[in-house]
């Protein structure tokens, strides 16, 4: 199953690989740092405060009008745990904050003189309020959800159409918490 996904998505690439050779004609550089304290209260028994950062750094390069990659690494950390941090040893995962690739893709837009989009690479995959799909924005712990995915979108006037195979981008920080 998994070769016939990856003859797919060379397929669609090499299918659209012809109008990809073009000169640089845009690059933008960016980045966001989001800063959130928390403090919970247990019962009678306690309370733990900690602030989380997350820092971001990204490019995107627009090769033509219809074709742009982005690319962006960030990094998650928390930071004024209670009194319950090992701050001798280091064992209680303080300082894991370490710099991972949070999302690369390359978009390609207006496939064939239609209005179809295709976003193949690791992404954020974000659908209305996030109940069933979302990159983890508005929780605590706050460290972004990406997915390795192919994204196909059909946006006419008067309605949108997504379809996507995805796999969630697993790393240490997904588990950590």
């Amino acid at each position: 199953m998994r070769a016939v996904t990856v003859i797919i998505v060379m397929a669609l690439v090499l299918s659209v690989a012809g109008t990809a050779f073009a000169e640089l004609q845009n690059v933008e550089v960016g980045g966001k740092l989001k800063i959130r304290g928390n403090y919970w209260r247990f019962g009678e028994t306690g309370a733990e405060s900690f602030v989380e950062q997350r820092t971001a750094l990204n490019v995107k390069a627009d090769f033509t009008n219809d074709i742009s990659t982005f690319i962006e690494f960030d990094s998650y950390s928390d930071w004024g745990q209670g009194f319950r941090s090992n701050h001798l040893t280091g064992i209680d995962g303080r300082g894991a904050a370490d710099v991972s690739l949070y999302q690369a893709y390359i978009d390609v837009k207006n496939l064939w003189g239609t209005p179809l989009n295709l976003r193949a690479g690791r992404q954020e995959l974000s659908f209305g309020a996030e109940f069933m799909m979302g990159n983890n924005s508005t929780a605590p712990y706050f460290y972004g959800l990406s997915f390795d995915a192919l994204r196909l979108t059909y946006a006419a006037d008067q309605f949108k159409v997504d379809a996507f195979a995805a796999t969630l981008a697993e790393n240490f920080k997904n588990f950590g918490k």
